[in-house]
């Protein structure tokens, strides 16, 4: 049997979800090998019988992961949500977790409640799109935690696709990640 791998991808973002899912397949594909893909925190209506050639599948994975819908909740409502989505058979046995797109603070989040490495290809700022009511101190303390957690992290790859967030992310935490722009691949395959 062929060797085969799979992969958990998070992220909110439909186009960058799936260019991401197309850059693995491709490696897969190129290395002769068969890949699962599954999407998570994406709504399922634009992955429809999405699949790149032979044993590659590519899948949306049920949750009810939704960051975006944070305001006027705290981050620690998330964590239940996010250990459920983490439960998930297709999550919790991927060789491989990836978050792309999302901010960088819910990045942290996943690597903080999953305990694992996390493959991070961010493209927003490292707290866009948190409400004024989220830097209070219970929602601060455990945005740090996780953002810390995942930039101490050796075995976590990060890497920008802008100038502009690599930017921020070395201002705001002294981090420097490397450059990596996102290639629409996704664009190239349809079924």
């Amino acid at each position: 049997t062929a060797a085969s791998f799979s992969a958990a991808v998070f992220g909110s973002h439909p186009a960058f979800a799936l260019n991401t899912a197309a850059h693995l397949e491709l490696v897969a594909a190129a290395a002769g090998i068969g890949a699962t893909v599954g999407l998570v925190g994406t709504k399922p209506w634009h992955f429809e019988a999405d699949a790149l050639a032979g044993e590659i599948t590519r899948r949306t994975i049920p949750s009810d992961l939704d960051w975006r819908k944070t305001g006027g909740t705290s981050i620690s409502d998330l964590v239940p949500t996010l250990r459920n989505a983490l439960a998930q058979p297709e999550v919790a046995q991927a060789d491989m977790l990836v978050c792309v797109d999302d901010p960088l603070w819910f990045c942290g989040l996943v690597h903080w409640v999953a305990q694992r490495p996390v493959v991070v290809h961010f493209n927003c700022a490292v707290f866009a799109e948190l409400a004024p009511e989220h830097f209070q101190s219970q929602d601060l303390q455990l945005l740090l935690t996780g953002l810390r957690s995942l930039l101490a992290d050796p075995v976590s790859p990060l890497a920008g696709m802008n100038r502009l967030v690599m930017a921020q992310l070395q201002y705001q935490t002294g981090v420097a990640a490397p450059l990596v722009p996102s290639v629409p691949l996704y664009l190239c395959y349809r079924a």
